[in-house]
Parts: structure tokens; sequence; C-alpha cells
């Protein structure tokens, strides 16, 4: 499975180098962590008070809410930074 996603993302976003891929889908895992535990804990969570008295979405919208996420987040461009090193520096592969 990890396979096919991997490839899905490539065609996805083939200009992508693999330390930008690499760092993407950490942040991508994270987040899907992060929602999936906040989705199934809805109810028992503190509320900040801007979010007080909103029902916990149903699955399919948690679902629609977190491809939209991951899609924007995954082809966003690069901002490059000028004349610094790059905050994530690429990967190197191990021999």
């Amino acid at each position: 499975i990890a396979r096919r996603f991997d490839s899905a993302i490539r065609r996805a976003v083939p200009g992508l180098s693999k330390s930008d891929l690499f760092w993407r889908l950490k942040f991508l895992f994270g987040a899907l962590h992060h929602g999936q535990e906040m989705w199934l804990r809805f109810d028992d969570i503190p509320k900040m008070p801007h979010v007080a008295g909103l029902p916990r979405p149903d699955l399919e919208g948690f679902i629609q809410q977190f491809i939209a996420f991951a899609a924007a987040g995954v082809k966003a461009p690069i901002p490059r930074r000028r004349g610094r090193k790059p905050a994530f520096p690429p990967t190197r592969s191990r021999k």
C-alpha cells in the first residue's frame, strides 16, 4: 500500500524533489494522525471559545476536509530562501 501511495503522490506532483516529498509526507501523516484523534475524541476535548457548540463533523465531512487540506499542502509551491541554506536540507541516501 505504501508503494502505491508514494507512486500516486509522485504522479500528482512530479516536480517535487525527494527531500520535499519526504517532508511533505511527514507533515501530512502528522496532520492525519492529529485529525483522526481530534475527530475520534471530539466530544471529550476541551473546546476553545470560538468552536464551542460546534457538532462533531460526520466521517465523510472529516474525510473531505482532510483531502482538501492535504492536497493543497502537498501541491503548494515552496518559497525559496535567498542567500540562505534551505530550511530542510535534502535527504541523503544511505549506502
